[in-house]
């Protein structure tokens, strides 16, 4: 009669369960020692350009330097893409930068043209209101429109920041750009090797890492910043003569200034300035 054997089968899923349980349960960290962690143990990311803001500005950078065959990281603090339209008119010297990396075709089908929505600059009581005054604008002067055409193989068309920046964000990835949102810049030090080292917070964990590249380019966020004109104002559709970030030296509007414009037979339309 054949020996009666233990039954090792059921023996081993009896106890190898409990055992295995017990060597992951002691190598996987409580919170505070994961938190702990990631601050001692964070050895940075290496990127050749770091671009600090995902605007027009900041992504059509990337773009052009995506262009050449360049990589890095681009940044921004606000959780996506521009949600309000803010700067929209672009101009010809914009788009034909734009025409060179072979975008142009594609925000002109997006983009409203001069024939149809930008033929003026209008000075009216309201959106819906008594016009005051009105000129031709943008190229669109029958005197000049000539010259206009001749100059560019780009016509000046309305973009607004809602449909221009997916385009750019899109392409700046497709050539190799990296994009993060809600993700903001703390500081940052130029070391003795040359190379920059950024801290960088990301805004949902809160958890603070570095980025060691050789360049560090921020963009200028003023022409971004919301602006509203009180109700019952003169609304102006176009910028104030003298007026401008990129004249030396700067000239800006800052909030509860007036903005006065000089209309030949009318007078002076004030409107005065206030931010969101």
């Amino acid at each position: 009669m054949a020996p009666i054997l233990p039954n090792t089968q059921n023996t081993v899923f009896e106890k190898k369960p409990n055992e295995v349980s017990e060597n992951i349960a002691d190598k996987i960290p409580t919170t505070a020692q994961s938190t702990d962690s990631d601050k001692v143990e964070d050895h940075g990311v290496d990127t050749e350009f770091l671009i600090v803001g995902a605007g027009p500005a900041g992504a059509a950078l990337a773009c052009f330097l995506g262009s050449h065959g360049l990589k890095g990281i681009m940044i921004s603090s606000a959780p996506g893409t521009a949600n309000t339209p803010r700067v929209h008119i672009t101009n010809m010297a914009a788009l034909e930068c734009l025409r060179d990396i072979g975008l142009y075709e594609e925000l002109q089908k997006l983009g409203s043209t001069g024939e149809a929505h930008m033929q003026h600059t209008r000075w009216c009581h309201s959106m819906a209101g008594e016009e005051y005054a009105r000129i031709h604008s943008w190229g669109n002067d029958p005197r000049r429109k000539g010259d206009y055409e001749l100059a560019s193989p780009c016509g000046p068309f309305d973009l607004s920041q809602t449909v221009m920046e997916p385009v750019l964000v899109r392409h700046a990835a497709l050539k190799g750009f990296k994009c993060r949102f809600d993700t903001t810049l703390v500081s940052f030090n130029e070391e003795k090797t040359g190379l920059i080292t950024a801290t960088i917070r990301d805004e949902i964990s809160k958890h603070e890492y570095h980025i060691r590249t050789k360049h560090v380019l921020q963009t200028i966020a003023f022409l971004s910043q919301g602006t509203t004109l009180k109700r019952g104002t003169i609304i102006m559709t176009g910028t104030v003569p003298g007026v401008g970030v990129m004249r030396s030296p700067k000239v800006v509007l800052n909030d509860g200034d007036d903005m006065r414009v000089e209309i030949e037979n009318i007078g002076t339309l004030i409107n005065k300035v206030h931010y969101e």
